[in-house]
């Protein structure tokens, strides 16, 4: 794992990550505003 955070391309679990809460917050928000309608 060391060898693949060390290379210069971006790793794929990060922009998996990345993705992930990105959807989290869009899901959180959609219910944050059903809650306050």
């Amino acid at each position: 794992m060391l060898d693949d955070m060390r290379s210069d391309a971006p790793p794929r679990y990060a922009v998996v990550a990345l993705r992930r809460s990105f959807v989290c917050v869009c899901l959180c928000a959609d219910v944050f505003v059903r809650m306050l309608i």
